[in-house]
């Protein structure tokens, strides 16, 4: 998800020259429920962190593993679905997405 553009360049962002211009570009991976109206609600957001090339693959991978860290912190109980593209199609993400909390 790209979050936002500013002019310039800044700390774990992503450059780009557009016309000449540098453009500074953060993206954030983000939990979200979304309503039968399609309203989208976010549960947790979490800035895929740049330090020099940005690679797609190892960015939003890491950035997957903190925000699933963070989901099972701040809502241990509550089940979800998760939807995701074949970037994330590894045994690792598959094991921490199949994990179930037991109903006593």
């Amino acid at each position: 998800m790209h979050l936002f553009t500013r002019k310039g360049e800044h700390k774990n962002s992503t450059k780009k020259t557009i016309n000449g211009e540098k453009y500074s570009c953060c993206y954030a991976l983000e939990a979200k429920i979304v309503t039968e109206e399609g309203m989208g609600l976010s549960l947790a957001t979490v800035f895929i962190e740049t330090e020099e090339e940005y690679n797609k693959e190892d960015c939003e991978l890491n950035a997957f593993y903190r925000l699933a860290e963070i989901l099972k912190e701040r809502l241990p109980r509550l089940s979800l679905y998760i939807l995701l593209d074949s970037l994330y199609a590894n045994q690792n993400v598959l094991r921490i997405s199949s994990v179930t909390t037991e109903k006593k």
